[in-house]
């Protein structure tokens, strides 16, 4: 009888600087945009990626 593992992980791709324009201001401002990405797995061994998501977060300046 064999034993097979299988499933689902999280990973973080990367996290990148980006360029977004103040709905307010008008004005450009830096934000973070931070890359998740969920993936299959055989045996520990990722084999293809099931959903990509992009968070941004900005800094808000009052």
């Amino acid at each position: 009888m064999a034993i097979l593992i299988y499933g689902q992980r999280k990973a973080i791709i990367g996290l990148d600087d980006a360029l977004v324009k103040c709905p307010v201001c008008e004005g450009d401002r830096s934000a973070d945009v931070l890359m998740k990405s969920r993936y299959f797995h055989f045996y520990w061994i990722p084999l293809y990626q099931c959903t990509k998501k992009r968070i941004l977060s900005a800094v808000i300046v009052a």
